[in-house]
């Protein structure tokens, strides 16, 4: 009877063990190391597969099959580890999305795209600057407060109108831009402070003299 026992308890053990296994796959909780070349997302996910073991549940829709994901070695790193990882590199293009729990679910997805378009008037500019130098001012801000992801500046001739797309901030930086090169030939108005210390010394004399 004892033995009985025992044997029953040992396969409910292994039951439990085996079904545990079955959701830690599912769940995609296991570290692997993973070294990727580089290719497609179901080439990722092959080789995520490949690398950990785990089945996992990816859906891939068809504007996204062909992307490009980049290279990556990975040491003792999660299934989650990997898409995260990949989201904040491409943030502005497509994101790995959790779904579900149990079992792990994930989408890839486009990024909605939140670029706004603004049109600058920049006739007054093109007095002194040629347009060329005016949009290579402008993309070289961005570049280097690396800010020119996804931006796009193109000018109309007939209009002056010099019309960016890009987020807020990107549009945010392009006016301050253009409201420096106007600078250059609108010089910014002295403040009343500045008006009078800039005047002759005769000239503050005479003023003083003319008082009661």
């Amino acid at each position: 009877m004892m033995q009985l026992t025992m044997l029953a308890l040992m396969v409910g053990w292994s039951g439990l063990a085996h079904a545990a296994d079955a959701d830690n796959k599912a769940a995609g909780s296991r570290l692997f190391d993973l070294s990727f070349a580089g290719g497609t997302p179901q080439k990722l996910v092959n080789e995520m597969e490949r690398a950990s073991g785990l089945t996992l549940n990816i859906l891939i829709p068809p504007e996204l099959a062909d992307a490009r994901m980049p290279p990556m070695e990975l040491r003792s790193v999660w299934v989650a580890d990997v898409f995260e990882s990949l989201d904040m590199l491409s943030r502005d293009s497509m994101r790995w999305i959790r779904v579900g729990k149990k079992p792990d679910f994930w989408v890839l997805a486009r990024v909605p795209d939140a670029r706004k378009t603004q049109a600058f008037y920049v006739g007054h500019l093109l007095k002194k600057f040629k347009i060329g130098d005016i949009t290579t001012a402008v993309q070289t801000t961005w570049q280097l407060g690396g800010k020119d992801a996804r931006t796009e500046l193109k000018y109309h001739q007939d209009t002056q109108l010099l019309i960016a797309l890009g987020s807020p901030e990107q549009l945010s930086t392009a006016a301050e831009v253009l409201g420096q090169l106007r600078l250059a030939i609108e010089p910014a108005p002295l403040s009343p402070e500045k008006t009078n210390d800039a005047k002759s010394p005769d000239d503050k004399k005479g003023q003083s003299g003319a008082r009661p």
